[in-house]
């Protein structure tokens, strides 16, 4: 899908010529989960995401592509994890617009440490509490600042 999607976005916008067109990309993640044979496949696009077996954390590893972008017209590989999952493991997929946050009391971004600091802090809650606990961060640690980017963050139990 990726490798897809990168071929019509970089087409799309004429990312193949002589550079003079739109250089711009997109970071984005993807799950299958096969219920049948009880496994995740994962593949990103610079943007990894999170799985929770019994607590522990496994880190769903993005390639250091993006869809679209720079390197139009080079052959990307974007990488599928395929791991296997039980019921009760949590997922959590995000785009990169919480972890760029500015805020703070020194208007500093948020970081990708502090945004899996806070999904493993929360983990253990039922999902409307890890909700409530990560907008209430994201809108106290923005403050009155501009949001400066899209925020998602997708958290569910298989």
């Amino acid at each position: 899908i990726l490798n897809e999607m990168d071929d019509y976005l970089s087409r799309m916008l004429k990312q193949d010529s002589n550079g003079e067109d739109v250089n711009d990309g997109m970071d984005m993640s993807l799950c299958m989960i096969d219920h049948k044979n009880g496994t995740l496949s994962f593949s990103g696009a610079q943007n990894s995401g999170l799985l929770f077996k019994n607590g522990e954390v496994i880190n769903l590893t993005a390639s250091k592509y993006t869809v679209g972008g720079l390197l139009a017209g080079t052959e990307k590989q974007f990488e599928t994890h395929t791991l296997p999952i039980s019921k009760s493991d949590l997922v959590y997929l995000y785009t990169d617009g919480y972890q760029d946050q500015f805020g703070g009391k020194k208007g500093k971004k948020f970081y990708r440490k502090n945004l899996l600091k806070l999904i493993e802090s929360v983990q253990h809650l039922p999902l409307e509490k890890q909700l409530q606990t990560i907008q209430t961060t994201f809108l106290n640690w923005k403050g009155e600042l501009p949001q400066v980017d899209d925020v998602s963050v997708v958290g569910f139990r298989i």
